[in-house]
C-alpha cells in the first residue's frame, strides 16, 4: 500500500514539474481554497489525530477532485471554469466528508468502539449527562434525595 502511495506521489510530482508555469498557477489557484478548508476541518474536528487527518484528507480530496472535475466542463473559458470549480468543490467536499466519516466509523470500530464519529460520541456522553441531571433533579423534587446540604443544619430532635 505504501509503495503504491509512493509511486503515485512520484508520478504526481513528475507531472507537476513538467507543467507550464501558467497551468501551475491555475492549479494552485484552485487548490488553495480546498486546502485551506481542509485545514480548518482538520483543526476543528474533536477527534484524535487519526480522525482529524481522515476528515481533513476527505475534505481536501473531495473538494479538490470535485472542483477539477467540474471545471473541465468550461473548456478554455477561465471565468466559467472558476465558477464551476467553486460549485464542484462544494459538492465534492460534501462527498469527501461523507467518505471520511465512514472511514472514521471503521477506525472507531477497529479501536473497539461503537463505530461512531467524534461528534456522535460527544453527543452520546452529553445525552447521558443530561439524563443523570434530570433524574437527580426529579428525585430531589420528590423528596427522595437530599436536595441540599442545608438538611444537616436542621436539628431533627429540636434539642439545642
Amino acid at each position: 500500500m505504501l509503495g503504491l502511495i509512493n509511486k503515485g506521489g512520484r508520478m504526481a510530482l513528475k507531472y507537476l514539474t513538467s507543467m507550464p508555469n501558467k497551468q501551475k498557477m491555475i492549479l494552485a489557484e484552485r487548490a488553495l481554497p480546498d486546502l485551506m478548508f481542509a485545514g480548518l476541518e482538520t483543526y476543528f474536528n474533536p477527534g484524535d489525530p487519526v480522525e482529524k487527518g481522515l476528515s481533513g484528507l476527505g475534505s481536501f480530496t473531495g473538494g479538490f477532485g470535485g472542483g477539477l472535475a467540474l471545471s473541465r466542463l468550461a473548456g478554455k473559458n477561465r471565468s466559467l471554469g472558476t465558477i464551476l470549480d467553486m460549485v464542484g468543490s462544494i459538492g465534492g467536499d460534501v462527498v469527501g466528508r461523507a467518505g471520511a466519516e465512514q472511514l472514521i466509523r471503521g477506525y472507531d470500530r477497529l479501536r473497539g468502539g461503537k463505530g461512531q464519529t467524534a461528534y456522535e460520541s460527544m453527543g452520546e456522553k452529553q445525552q447521558d449527562q443530561f439524563k443523570e441531571q434530570v433524574q437527580a433533579q426529579l428525585l430531589a423534587e420528590l423528596g427522595l434525595l437530599p436536595s441540599s446540604a442545608q438538611q444537616y443544619l436542621v436539628n431533627p430532635n429540636n434539642i439545642g
